[in-house]
């Protein structure tokens, strides 16, 4: 549960606490241990598929589509629109010439940065300068921290980025230590050598916590680089019902909390795979024999974890021997491995 502050008061001399959460968010049913609830007089119930419908129905306002009144094109990094348009041009090379004719202002319109010329939120994010931040809403934190800590947990170095993200995506994502990695694969002789962290892992995860980090909860971006694993968190639901869902579907959302900042991002090629960025994101931690990425969707966060190295050579040697077996296969079977992994270690322990 998300709090935002733990109130006490003394009433009759006996002490009262209330607890203060944020409301559910619009359209979305709120679920614990994958149930959605509800008052029916004074007893708490699942909700009816009707109920839940009904919320669903519910209008809701995209945020990052907002209109920045404050804001002007002065406000936006050149550098960054630079960056922009060459994501644009490797998005759509069919356009390449007919964005060359293209001044900034009828750029930004074309890949929906903007609206008719206004300034947007989502353009304040991906291309504004840092200073132009404090335009976007008093109510949020649009920073990205980077934490590099040691095998005790000691934060050894950080690094806090702001606008435009455009920009610090590769900032951060070329401070994540990202050492070699060797290994043997099954009846070989020869080491293969690999980067813990793919970069297109880095990027895929970074990308989708900007994407679809809820802005409103207050919340910077957080990266904790720790040795061979790297977290990823960002505030808010998971709007889609499990990660399983996503990597079986292979197929985009019909809906997201961010809908304008994900499309223009997608338009200017942040998100590189529509709807499939973490089911590649599963693939390529799968053919180099590494666990798949870990989510955890608790306490209205995001939080995936990367680990960049084997866990179980055996097992790893299973799913390098088989490069078909289906992504949702191997889920399983990487969720039996952790299993044996825990009890491999309270034996030893």
């Amino acid at each position: 549960m998300n709090l935002h502050d733990i109130i006490e008061v003394s009433k009759d001399g006996k002490r009262v606490v209330m607890l203060k959460i944020p409301a559910a968010p619009a359209g979305i049913p709120v679920a614990y241990k994958r149930a959605c609830y509800g008052r029916d007089g004074e007893s708490l119930v699942p909700l009816s598929l009707d109920k839940i419908e009904r919320i669903r129905s519910q209008k809701k306002e995209d945020w990052s589509a907002g209109i920045v009144d404050a804001a002007s094109f002065d406000d936006l990094d050149p550098v960054a629109i630079a960056a922009a348009r060459e994501g644009y041009r490797r998005r759509y090379p069919n356009r390449a010439e007919e964005l060359n004719g293209w001044d900034d202002r009828t750029f930004l319109n074309k890949a929906k940065l903007t609206i008719k010329g206004r300034i947007t939120k989502t353009a304040l994010l991906l291309l504004g300068r840092d200073e132009a931040s404090v335009l976007i809403d008093s109510r949020i934190d649009p920073k990205i921290r980077l934490l590099i800590k040691d095998e005790r947990g000691d934060t050894t170095d950080y690094c806090i980025c702001t606008t435009p993200f455009i920009l610090s995506i590769e900032t951060i994502a070329n401070k994540v230590p990202n050492s070699t990695y060797q290994y043997l694969r099954d009846n070989s002789l020869i080491a293969e050598t690999v980067t813990k962290f793919d970069p297109f892992i880095i990027r895929e995860a970074l990308c989708n916590c900007i994407g679809h980090q809820d802005y409103l909860a207050g919340w910077r971006i957080d990266i904790i680089a720790r040795g061979d694993r790297l977290t990823l968190v960002n505030a808010g639901s998971f709007i889609p019902e499990s990660v399983e869902k996503v990597v079986i579907q292979d197929a985009p959302e019909p809906d997201y909390r961010n809908k304008f900042l994900v499309e223009a991002m997608t338009n200017i090629g942040l998100v590189e795979t529509v709807g499939g960025g973490i089911r590649k994101m599963f693939a390529i931690q799968q053919n180099k024999g590494f666990p798949l990425p870990d989510y955890n969707l608790s306490d209205n966060k995001v939080e995936v974890v990367i680990t960049g190295k084997v866990v179980d050579k055996d097992f790893a040697d299973i799913l390098m021997r088989n490069t078909d077996l289906p992504i949702e296969d191997s889920s399983f079977l990487i969720k039996s491995q952790r299993k044996n992994v825990c009890l491999k270690t309270r034996q030893t322990g």
